[in-house]
């Protein structure tokens, strides 16, 4: 049996676990990140350290299906789409196309409910070199994702004193390089 002042806290809390779990206002948002292909290959380009930086183009289409406005992130006033992740598909090793961002914050996109953009990604490896081992930081070909960070405001006001949060991830595309 459980004893009064247990039963106590377990009464308060139990709305509160329910509320965080009903998708209402703290549970991730929800929408769909697609990708216009299931496979890319990143073409060789010039010198970067001890290897050749490889790029191809992504185009992604993001949808916000939840019931608040939706803020996607940018790096600068000028650029034409939002912060993103590529990672590996399994997420054990580092993907070479994650790019690394040190931006000014505050910028975003945003995007109503219902509503959907089409961004046009530069996707570009590596971004980093092991300076120890002389060699490029991630793999270049496998299976990868295409990540976006969002937040809305359950209230809808400025202020945003109710944020909810998520991240759209894409379904598993491939790379391949080509010398």
């Amino acid at each position: 049996m459980m004893n009064q002042p247990l039963a106590r806290i377990a009464r308060k809390l139990l709305p509160v676990v329910g509320l965080a779990c009903s998708g209402e206002p703290t549970a991730p948002l929800p929408a769909s990140l697609t990708t216009d292909a299931v496979h890319y290959v990143a073409v060789r380009g010039g010198q970067f350290g001890p290897t050749r930086e490889y790029s191809f183009t992504l185009v992604a289409r993001f949808t916000n299906t939840s019931r608040y406005t939706v803020h996607l992130s940018r790096c600068f006033q000028d650029t034409p789409y939002p912060i993103y992740g590529i990672l590996t598909a399994d997420g054990d090793t580092t993907a070479a196309y994650d790019p690394s961002w040190g931006c000014v914050g505050g910028l975003h996109f945003l995007v109503a409910p219902g509503e959907s953009r089409v961004d046009t990604l530069p996707v570009r490896a590596p971004w980093g070199v092991d300076a120890t081992a002389n060699t490029a930081m991630g793999v270049f070909e496998g299976r990868f994702v295409l990540i976006y960070e969002m937040y809305g405001c359950a209230d809808e006001t400025p202020q945003c004193t109710t944020p909810v949060y998520g991240n759209a991830r894409s379904g598993v595309f491939t790379v391949s390089r080509r010398e």
